[in-house]
């Protein structure tokens, strides 16, 4: 029983670090697109497929516990959400990136929290409820 649990231990201690390694280089990368700060042409080009991909290019350990934890068994060959198989997890996945990128480097990977800002005020939010609403 005792070698089951130090095995259980020593695998959740590779994966916290390995997951740990791919987002602080992810979050490193100058070239991100979880970078804040962008152009409004690059906002124009907005898709959850190059976040996806980023994802999976630079997170992999991170990226297959996401897809383990919103698809289902079935679904996860072409990844259907578990709660409904015929929409895509791709956003849902690109957002929880987006959240743990800025939760750790608040002042560098705002991305989606400048996005999230922009529709807001496009949908007539005042400022107060913008920043009230910060992740």
């Amino acid at each position: 029983m005792a070698a089951r649990v130090g095995f259980k231990n020593a695998v959740n201690s590779m994966i916290q670090q390995t997951v740990r390694k791919e987002v602080s280089r992810l979050c490193q990368n100058a070239q991100s697109i979880f970078k804040g700060g962008k152009s409004l042409e690059e906002m124009k080009n907005f898709s959850w497929e190059t976040r996806y991909q980023e994802g999976v290019k630079e997170c992999p350990m991170l990226t297959n516990v996401l897809i383990g934890a919103t698809t289902t068994k079935n679904s996860s060959n072409y990844l259907g959400l578990a709660s409904n198989p015929s929409t895509s997890a791709k956003p849902t996945i690109g957002t929880l990136l987006a959240i743990i990128l800025y939760q750790r480097k608040p002042r560098i990977m705002y991305d989606l929290q400048e996005l999230n800002s922009i529709q807001m005020w496009l949908a007539g939010c005042k400022r107060e409820v913008r920043t009230k609403l910060a992740f």
